[in-house]
């Protein structure tokens, strides 16, 4: 009799970690899905208020041909492109050794982020375009979208990222068009979207997804590095 219940307790024990390897599997798909919800507020507190302005703007206009003309940035038809990483993705989360990394290229890191702010948006706003621009330490997210079938200014966010080992990545500064928010005292807002930023980088690192915490983000001139560490390698 006590062989048998030994016998049933293994099965249960089978049975737990692959219930417990299946919910891994779903949570490592997220790793790279970092919710911004700050965006949804910079939309709905600038883009409405700003947008006549904005779009009857001389000033804009002209900022509008000379970056759509610029050869520097990377472009993506969000609606209609897609960029496959989940084979790059898999393959970073089966490394076995202690350190691992990952590393996106411009496309890749551009469809990544637009992916990220997509996924925090309400239903109602719609992301039609996107646009990067790179250089060491400093990267510029241009977005263009709608909202209600209204159409709207396109916005920019300044990544920067220091040349040391860490994930503090942060928001220099956020434009409508080339309109700086610090320039118009709306410094909060940056405030409050690198405060969001911590807490999704966070986030990601207390969950442990794919039992990694990552421990350095690179912003190189053409490339998003993130490196990582195992916390259950011995």
């Amino acid at each position: 009799m006590a062989k048998k219940k030994r016998k049933k307790t293994t099965k249960k024990k089978v049975v737990k970690k692959k219930v417990v390897k299946k919910r891994q599997e779903k949570e490592e798909g997220k790793v790279f899905s970092w919710h911004l919800p700050f965006l949804v507020v910079l939309i709905l507190f600038v883009s409405f208020t700003s947008f006549s302005l904005l779009l009857f703007s001389r000033n804009y206009r002209e900022w509008v041909e000379v970056f759509e003309d610029s050869p520097n940035v990377k472009r993506l038809d969000y609606q209609n492109e897609y960029v496959d990483l989940d084979e790059k993705i898999l393959q970073y989360n089966e490394v076995e050794r202690e350190y691992a990394y990952v590393e996106f290229d411009e496309r890749e890191s551009l469809f990544l982020l637009s992916r990220s702010l997509d996924e925090s948006l309400p239903d109602w706003v719609e992301i039609e375009k996107t646009a990067l621009e790179t250089s060491r330490g400093n990267w510029r997210f241009f977005v263009k979208g709608k909202a209600f079938n209204i159409s709207l200014p396109w916005f920019q966010i300044s990544l920067s990222k220091e040349d040391i080992q860490s994930v503090d990545v942060y928001i220099e500064d956020i434009f409508l068009g080339n309109l700086s928010f610090k320039n118009i005292y709306l410094n909060s807002v940056v405030e409050n979207a690198n405060q969001g930023l911590s807490r999704a980088v966070q986030l990601v690192n207390d969950g442990n997804f794919a039992e990694r915490v990552f421990e350095n983000i690179e912003l190189a001139e053409d490339s998003l590095i993130i490196r990582s560490r195992n916390i259950y390698y011995f």
